[in-house]
């Protein structure tokens, strides 16, 4: 049993389908300077919740069981590539997406959860849907970022897939690399 007084670092995410995910990977050799996401870790984080209590997680893993019924698949559409926070201070490359309507009913129903269960208002900037393929340590010098731009200016078509489930997962940092634990998880129906 967890100690009540540990803190978990929360966050609810779309689980990104297998095909997507291998797609997006079979590039990592094509840029080999910035640290892959590796498949297994790839997810679109639809919530960050932050430092929860183990009361807290429980309440919000019974209501996110309860309360995630009859939600309709999210399908994911390439529209392109992005860096965080900057271009000029990039310390992160993700791929952007757009999402079926049935992403906006979905994030609707995680803030109902989150707020149900944790108190915690619906955030107020705006969501932009992206997936997180690559990280740096150092920002990137210019040769680098017009690499990044070439490949995915030429980056193929790729699949179009549904995201069939929706996890609350528990993210830890080591020093091998960040672990996220799935803690509960929700099929979507249909």
């Amino acid at each position: 049993m967890t100690d009540k007084n540990t803190m978990m670092r929360l966050f609810i995410a779309l689980e990104i389908p297998q095909d997507l995910r291998k797609a997006l990977n079979r590039y990592e050799k094509e840029l080999p300077f910035w640290k892959w996401t590796p498949g297994d870790r790839m997810h679109m984080t639809m919530r960050f919740i932050g430092d929860t209590s183990q009361g807290a997680a429980d309440r919000l893993i019974r209501e996110f069981l309860s309360g995630m019924n009859d939600l309709r698949k999210v399908r994911f559409t390439y529209t392109g590539y992005r860096f965080f926070p900057s271009e000029r201070k990039a310390s992160v490359l993700a791929v952007t997406m757009q999402c079926s309507h049935a992403f906006e009913e979905l994030k609707s129903r995680v803030d109902d959860v989150v707020l149900t269960a944790l108190n915690l208002p619906k955030e107020t900037r705006p969501f932009l849907p992206h997936i997180t393929i690559m990280r740096m340590n150092r920002p990137p010098v210019p040769f680098d970022l017009f690499r990044i731009k070439k490949w995915a200016d030429a980056m193929p078509k790729l699949p179009e897939p549904f995201a069939q489930k929706i996890v609350i997962f528990r993210s830890e940092l080591k020093k091998t690399g960040t672990v996220y634990t799935p803690l509960a998880e929700h099929d979507l129906d249909f």
